[in-house]
């Protein structure tokens, strides 16, 4: 059975550097998901939800795991 040489270049594909307006970006975009974050757990309601929503996933996926 013949064998493939294994190939000196490589295939990965380079990541894009990211300007300083990418990285501004991506900054302001994380301000907005901080500042998003603080609203919902100010909000007594709706944590209660995302905690019983929270619950329910992880029960999930102790039976996947098991």
């Amino acid at each position: 059975m013949a064998t493939k040489k294994a190939s000196t270049k490589s295939n990965a594909i380079a990541a894009p550097r990211r300007t300083a307006e990418d990285r501004r970006w991506e900054a302001q975009d994380a301000l907005r998901t901080i500042q998003r974050a603080q609203e919902i757990q100010k909000d007594k309601g709706l944590m209660s939800l995302v905690k019983r929503e929270a619950q329910s996933q992880l029960n999930a996926l102790s039976k996947v795991v098991k």
